[in-house]
């Protein structure tokens, strides 16, 4: 049983809003719950767009295309940014203006409170975010335990200046580092140096699923989560194998969250094959972040696998980048105007973006861009508008299936 009267939204940051005034532009009443400390924006977006690859840069430009052609509430907001030269951070004022349009908004109604308990008669939205507050956290690990259910996010390291010989090439940007044991072993013992050493000065806490954590734990706890060994085509069965993300001229460290200082840090890098002259671009870092784990919660409609009128938005989900967060709550908020109307809910067109964020977040199989940017030739050094000449050109091939599936979104074919 729902009650169709309005739809509960929990969580006043991108996804949050998104999900709000999309669905009261189409005359749901929403009610709002904004129980945060309020958003507290370090421009990391603003100052890092610099450095992002060249595929991060076309994927958030399309994404944001794609939702442009779909009428998103906070990408309008954007676009007027825009148009208006805005200098200042972009990321915090689309926030400062959304919550404007919602409390102004005669089909929103805007609660400055937390939310520890959930109507299930109520159709309700947790678009609580990665800061969602305790009462919060805890309403979820009753639901789901503390196996879907998590409170921490590694932050992982990025390096520059190592030795690449060893790399073997997995998927697009992805590369890995196969260890034998003996250099596994060599690599365990820089890390419990560093916990001995820090447990000697005191003070020192040791926080869950860190490194130091996991060889704690046991000798092969880092091996069975960030080291997990895999099989290379031509290559002996490593013992443990480190992934690697290429970001430019940088690589990160997959799964790699510490507390250690950055010196020690460098240490323990500089032990890894190939990293004796690395130099660390951001060390680890460790936070309290609540996440649910999505393809052990939810169903690929975003939607709880155990209570229909419960559905999940934004970075609870895992996603960074306010693009992704607008993105997952747009989608959600369509699966709800659907669920209010008794209408299937149905998937986005197989190779829009919008699709894609949804499949990352469910771990399905992700599109690929480099393929495309290949063809088109796009080097760092080049300037902005060549690379808005090869997200125009890439988004032809998805405007089309993405304007149809506007038309016939409300009474249409089911994709």
């Amino acid at each position: 049983m729902k009650n169709n009267t309005f739809v509960n939204v929990i969580g006043c940051g991108y996804a949050g809003m998104e999900c709000a005034l999309f669905l009261a532009s189409l005359g749901i009443k929403v009610h709002i719950f904004d129980g945060g400390e309020g958003y507290k924006c370090t421009c990391k977006h603003c100052n890092d767009s610099n450095k992002q690859t060249i595929i991060e840069q076309v994927y958030n430009k399309l994404l944001k295309k794609e939702l442009s052609l779909l009428s998103s509430p906070l990408i309008k907001i954007e676009e007027l940014l825009e148009r208006q030269n805005f200098k200042g951070c972009k990321a915090g004022e689309i926030i400062t203006l959304a919550k404007e349009k919602i409390k102004n908004n005669k089909n929103i109604e805007y609660f400055n409170i937390s939310i520890n308990e959930l109507n299930p008669k109520e159709i309700n939205i947790i678009a609580s975010g990665a800061n969602s507050d305790k009462g919060m956290y805890e309403l979820l690990l009753k639901k789901y335990g503390s196996m879907k259910c998590v409170n921490y996010k590694n932050i992982n390291p990025v390096l520059s200046n190592i030795d690449t010989s060893r790399l073997y090439l997995k998927d697009d940007n992805e590369y890995v580092l196969p260890l034998t044991y003996q250099e596994y072993i060599v690599f365990i013992n820089k890390i419990v140096s560093a916990i001995n050493s820090n447990l000697l000065k005191g003070n020192f806490k040791i926080c869950e699923h860190t490194i130091e954590d996991l060889v704690c734990k046991s000798k092969d706890g880092l091996k069975n989560y960030a080291l997990m060994p895999i099989y290379i085509e031509g290559v002996e069965k490593p013992y443990a194998t480190l992934k690697l993300i290429k970001q430019g001229q940088n690589w990160q460290l997959c799964n790699i969250g510490s507390m250690f200082d950055e010196l020690e840090q460098l240490e323990i890098y500089r032990s890894l094959p190939g990293f004796k002259n690395a130099k660390i671009e951001k060390k680890a870092s460790h936070l309290d972040c609540v996440q649910i784990k999505p393809k052990y919660v939810i169903n690929e409609f975003c939607q709880s696998q155990t209570e229909g009128n419960l559905f999940f938005a934004g970075s609870i989900l895992g996603i960074n980048g306010y693009e992704k967060c607008i993105a997952s709550g747009h989608f959600v908020a369509r699966e709800v105007f659907r669920y209010i109307n008794n209408f299937d809910l149905i998937k986005f067109p197989q190779y829009s973006l919008i699709n894609d964020v949804n499949n990352k977040i469910l771990c399905k199989k992700s599109l690929k861009l480099n393929a495309n940017t290949k063809e088109y030739d796009i080097m760092d050094s080049q300037q902005a508008t060549k690379l808005n000449d090869l997200v125009e050109k890439l988004f032809e091939k998805t405007s089309n299936g993405l304007a149809r599936f506007k038309e016939e979104y409300f009474y249409g074919k089911h994709f």
